[in-house]
């Protein structure tokens, strides 16, 4: 092998066994999302990262929502923090948004060389999803609600960027911005 092979094939590793308490800033107030038990149940992570998958321009950031249940929802961001386009797969966006919500109960988020990450639950409904059933207990029969379409839980925020009142930044769906 070639140096050069070996030196990234190193790197790439040395980056894969990165803990995520490296660089991760997670919020100490809000609302507890209990990520093993709520979104964990729907497989939330993995949905809402088929959806952000994709090819990202230099600095695009885009948010969206899952609705948990009436009133709860969890607000994820990712952002592209390069010069040029780069695409992120839908296994990297779950292994890395699972790792944060699993390390950091109240959300929080995470920058690497090239992605940051935001989760965030909150109270509220994502603006143009239906509301979510509560979640079952241990033992209730699951039954299909047919009220429900099978993917609208998933929907961009409409919200206007706000201030950083609580360390995360909403953004309306999509956004290209130059600089952090």
């Amino acid at each position: 092998m070639y140096p050069y092979t070996i030196l990234v094939a190193l790197f790439a590793f040395l980056e894969f066994l990165q803990p995520v308490s490296a660089g991760t800033k997670c919020y100490n107030q809000g609302l507890w999302g209990n990520y093993g038990t709520d979104i964990d149940k729907m497989d939330g992570v993995a949905i809402i990262c088929k959806y952000m998958a994709g090819f990202y321009v230099g600095w695009e950031k885009k948010t969206t929502c899952f609705q948990i249940r009436k009133d709860f929802k969890w607000d994820f961001t990712i952002r592209n923090l390069n010069d040029y386009t780069k695409q992120i797969s839908a296994e990297l966006c779950e292994w890395r948004m699972s790792k944060l919500n699993n390390r950091c109960g109240y959300g929080g988020q995470k920058g690497d060389y090239y992605w940051h990450y935001w989760t965030d639950p909150n109270y509220g409904n994502c603006i143009g999803s239906p509301t979510m059933p509560p979640l079952p207990k241990k033992g209730d029969e699951m039954e299909p609600d047919t009220s429900i379409t099978s993917v609208p839980v998933i929907e961009a925020l409409n919200a206007e960027e706000e201030g950083e009142n609580d360390g995360f930044q909403y953004a309306a769906g999509n956004e290209t911005e130059q600089g952090n």
